[in-house]
């Protein structure tokens, strides 16, 4: 009897971590796409005839989008239930990807850039529920910690897949790889998804707050739009009205949630959320140590690609290091967690990335060649290794008391939070960038363009030197039995 109950658990502890697994999938492709346009942006300029502002809405689309709709794609898993929506939302990312692999003309990349965005966005959210549900609590947080390395490996990882697949030209595709990619790989994990992933269903969750969800799209969308533009634009005005209709915006969404949540009924965002400290404090973190990473990776991009001459696929070379070295500090963050606990690991793992891209700046204002980028691989070696110690952790540590319910909106905001600290740091880093650029891009030397991301690269090491006072001096001790 004894040996059937342990091959019982065995088969449930194997069938957990498949289905987590399958889940896991999707965050990777969600997040990889990210920015695989920057690197494919001179291949689809010449293919499609596209300008300027066509890539710079092919990028901005998805983020748009993406922000614009996590949240509410995270409470209607709370909702609907993980299966339905990881089927559904994973099917329309594949006909969306699809859809951008076969586009004949900017519009239409551009719109089917916007639809993926808003299939990622109600996909996204899935994964932390499905965690939520599948897992007891005591394997919960290594799941969150493997979730943590998959969305910071898959973010830096997207860029280098798609410069290799855009330099391998596989039957004279171009760039189309980069968005067909995600069709035989979504296929799989959906009919793995389907025979796995149970179909549950929040139990206090009954009613989607049609009214939360239309304020929230125009709060996020009047926020995204011009933080994910301005930098390009040279912040016209549209922008600066846009910004000044953001909060009245989230107040007019701050008043909803509260009358809703008084009337005993469910409003977008639980209550119970804002009430928890350590996720409070984890929303600022994603903000911070997410802020200068994805802006890192396109102000370098433009400066080795205009500036120095440097192919997309030598540039996903140079630059793998950072994502190998995230990788596997990722993976050893749990065991860091276990010997100096969760806000101890967190500070050391922050320290650490800024110091890396600290070092960074001397050798991007000093080297004037194409030797500069390999000067940096010791850097982004230590950057990408302190990254690693960072977001693994700080998933677990963040929702290791978040209910079941409430897992999806969690996920959403968390997710939300990550995306605006990116939008909010190509911002400021492109100000930063742009100060060193007289002439503007087009007539900006190597010089200018290495003088301008070494003043953007300061943006990194205050926001995890921010980030490390904050964990020290919020999370201390709390919640420290995080693997």
């Amino acid at each position: 009897m004894s040996l059937i109950v342990v091959d019982a658990d065995r088969a449930l502890h194997r069938k957990q971590g498949w289905t987590v697994g399958i889940a896991l999938i999707s965050t990777f492709v969600i997040y990889a796409d990210i920015a695989i346009v920057n690197i494919a942006a001179p291949v689809i300029e010449r293919d499609l005839g596209a300008g300027v502002t066509d890539l710079e809405l092919m990028v901005a689309g998805y983020q748009i989008a993406f922000a614009a709709i996590l949240i509410t794609g995270g409470r209607l898993a709370d909702i609907l239930g993980c299966r339905t929506m990881f089927a559904g939302s994973f099917a329309a990312f594949v006909l969306a990807s699809a859809a951008c692999g076969l586009a004949a003309t900017p519009g239409q990349l551009i719109a089917f850039r916007i639809l993926q965005g808003v299939a990622a966005a109600a996909l996204s959210p899935q994964v932390v529920a499905i965690i939520q549900v599948v897992l007891p609590p005591e394997r919960r947080s290594a799941a969150f910690s493997a979730l943590g390395m998959v969305i910071s490996v898959g973010s830096t990882a997207g860029p280098l897949i798609a410069g290799f697949l855009v330099s391998a030209d596989l039957f004279g595709s171009g760039w189309r790889p980069i968005f067909l990619i995600n069709v035989p790989i979504g296929l799989v994990a959906i009919a793995f998804g389907l025979r796995l992933v149970p179909g549950y269903t929040g139990e206090e969750a009954k009613r989607i707050d049609y009214t939360g969800a239309v304020l929230l799209m125009a709060l996020m969308v009047a926020l995204m739009t011009p933080l994910t533009l301005g930098p390009f634009d040279g912040w016209p005005a549209w922008t600066w009205a846009s910004f000044a209709a953001v909060p009245v915006l989230g107040a007019v969404f701050l008043w909803s949630q509260r009358r809703l949540g008084a009337s005993g009924r469910d409003p977008m965002l639980p209550p119970e959320l804002w009430r928890d400290h350590a996720f409070r404090m984890g929303l600022v973190l994603y903000a911070l140590t997410f802020s200068g990473v994805i802006a890192f990776f396109l102000y370098l991009g433009i400066t080795l690609q205009n500036g120095l001459g440097i192919s997309p696929l030598w540039q996903a070379v140079t630059t793998t290091p950072f994502a190998v070295s995230l990788a596997a500090f990722s993976a050893y963050s749990g065991v860091a967690v276990r010997r100096l606990g969760g806000a101890k690991t967190l500070a050391i793992g922050c320290l650490v990335a800024g110091l890396g891209f600290l070092t960074m700046i001397l050798p991007v204002a000093v080297v004037g060649d194409r030797s500069m980028v390999l000067w940096t691989i010791p850097s982004q070696i230590v950057a990408g290794g302190g990254l690693g110690l960072v977001v693994a952790p700080l998933l677990g540590v963040v929702l290791a008391q978040i209910r079941s319910s409430a897992a999806g909106a969690a996920s959403g905001l968390l997710g939300t939070a990550q995306v605006i600290g990116g939008a909010l740091g190509v911002g400021l880093m492109g100000l930063l960038f742009q100060t060193q650029l007289p002439g503007g891009l087009a007539e900006a030397t190597s010089g200018d363009l290495r003088a301008g991301l070494a003043l953007s690269l300061l943006v990194n090491p205050v926001a995890f030197a921010l980030s490390a006072w904050i964990v020290t001096r919020n999370l201390g001790p709390v919640r420290e039995e995080q693997p």
